[in-house]
């Protein structure tokens, strides 16, 4: 009997406009800001497992949707679970507006919610939900991997300097 190709579809919500998308200038060549969207990173990876996922009968498919704002994303994210049948989110949002969809969306078992670039800690701590997962590192985690390669380095003299921004 042939092989039954199901498909297997992902939501993809991001801001239209991103500010963390700016064209900040670069000092001393470390970028200042994201280099462009990662919906490309998606298109990417479906592409690459095609083959694979064509041998267990399955296919791979991302619909992508930019919002104004998180109500926008959290309604959209909704409606898609009702007319589409997608119940996994890929979120390339701020903290503060993935913030604001997980609250929108909470408690719901119908959909999986996946932050894929905010690095707020908060996010994993107090505002921490069931239906949220990361596979971004946190700030606390970013600050623990460096901590962990000086101590291996036996760099005990660390100089801190720390800015006034909440992601410094």
């Amino acid at each position: 009997a042939p092989i039954q190709i199901e498909t297997l579809r992902f939501g993809f919500l991001e801001l239209a406009e991103d500010p963390r998308l700016d064209n900040d200038k670069a000092y001393a060549r470390i970028q200042l800001r994201a280099l462009g969207r990662a919906f490309d990173g998606v298109e990417v990876a479906i592409a690459e497992i095609a083959g694979s996922a064509r041998a267990t009968g399955v296919s791979v498919a991302a619909e992508r949707y930019q919002g104004a704002d998180a109500a926008d994303l959290a309604k959209t994210a909704e409606a898609w679970v009702k007319e589409k049948d997608i119940h996994i989110f890929l979120l390339d949002l701020p903290g503060d507006t993935l913030r604001d969809v997980a609250k929108a969306l909470k408690g719901r078992k119908d959909l999986l919610l996946i932050n894929t670039t905010a690095p707020d800690d908060d996010l994993r701590a107090a505002n921490c939900q069931a239906n949220l997962l990361h596979t971004t590192p946190s700030y606390a985690m970013l600050a623990d991997a460096m901590l962990q390669t000086l101590v291996s380095r036996k760099w005990n003299n660390i100089f801190l300097l720390q800015g006034t921004l909440p992601e410094d």
